[in-house]
C-alpha cells in the first residue's frame, strides 16, 4: 500500500447511483457494529462536475483489517471499512477471514442501475418527460445514497504498535488527517490495539489542502468510538 500525500484527491469516477432501502441498524451484539459519523465539506466544488461538495455519512458497520508490514518505513496498515447496512451472517463469515472485496462487492450490489422502459423513452419523444423526470430524481438519490454509506480510515502502525498516520476515504476525497505529532496526539483520544483488539476514540475535524491538484480546501469532520476486532487482510482482497 503506497503512502498518501494529502495534495492527492481519490481518483475515479463520480457514478451515477439510484436510491435503495437500507438497513440502518444493527443487532448491538454482532462484533462488527457501531455507529460512527464523517464529513466531508467543499464549497469550492459546489454546481461543479464531478466530486460531491458534500458528504454528510452516518454509517453502522465496520471491518477492521490488518497488512503485513511493507514499504520503506515498515508499517502495518490498519484499514476500517464503514458502511450503512448491517453485515448478514455471509457477511460476517466473510468479514472474519479479512475478505474486505466480498464486504464491498455486497455495497455495491445494493444500488441497481437505473433502467429506462421503452414506454418511458417513446414517451420522451413525444414531449412528455414526466417519467424520465422521476427516473432522474431516482438517479440523483441514488448518488447520494451510496457515496453517503462508506467511508473508510487507514492507520500506519509501526512495529511497537504506535499510530504514525491517519488517512480518511471518502467518495471522491481521500486525506491524511493526521501526521504530525500534535495531529496524531489530537485524533488519537483513545487507543488501544493489542494486535487483535482495537479500541480507538476520536472526534474532529480537518482542512485539507487539496488546492495543487485543483480540488480546493475540504473541510473533513469524523466522530468514532468503537472497539472492535481486527482480522488479518485476505491475500489477495
Amino acid at each position: 500500500m503506497g503512502y498518501w500525500r494529502r495534495v492527492h484527491p481519490v481518483l475515479g469516477s463520480f457514478v451515477p447511483l439510484l436510491l435503495c432501502a437500507l438497513s440502518c441498524a444493527q443487532d448491538s451484539s454482532s462484533p462488527f457494529a457501531t455507529h460512527a459519523h464523517f464529513s466531508v465539506d467543499n464549497a469550492e466544488y459546489d454546481a461543479k462536475c464531478c466530486i460531491p461538495a458534500h458528504l454528510s455519512s452516518s454509517l453502522f458497520s465496520v471491518l477492521a483489517t490488518i497488512e503485513a508490514p511493507s514499504g520503506p518505513m515498515r508499517y502495518s496498515w490498519l484499514q476500517l471499512d464503514f458502511y450503512s447496512f448491517a453485515f448478514s451472517e455471509r457477511d460476517r463469515a466473510a468479514a472474519r477471514k479479512g475478505n474486505r472485496e466480498f464486504i464491498k462487492s455486497k455495497w455495491e450490489g445494493l444500488y441497481p442501475p437505473v433502467q429506462y422502459t421503452d414506454e418511458e423513452l417513446a414517451a420522451a419523444r413525444t414531449g412528455d418527460r414526466s417519467a424520465m423526470a422521476r427516473k432522474e430524481k431516482q438517479v440523483v438519490a441514488r448518488v447520494r445514497a451510496q457515496n453517503e454509506g462508506v467511508a473508510s480510515l487507514q492507520l500506519a502502525v509501526d512495529s511497537n504498535r504506535v499510530i504514525r498516520e491517519v488517512n480518511l476515504t471518502m467518495p471522491g476525497y481521500n486525506c491524511t488527517i493526521a501526521f504530525t505529532e500534535s495531529e496524531l496526539k489530537s485524533f488519537l483520544q483513545q487507543y488501544r490495539f493489542d494486535g487483535k483488539t482495537l479500541r480507538l476514540k476520536s472526534k474532529g475535524s480537518f482542512v485539507c489542502d487539496m488546492k495543487l491538484a485543483g480540488s480546493g480546501s475540504p473541510k473533513f469532520g469524523w466522530d468514532l468510538d468503537l472497539t472492535t476486532s481486527v482480522f488479518p487482510k485476505a491475500p489477495g482482497r
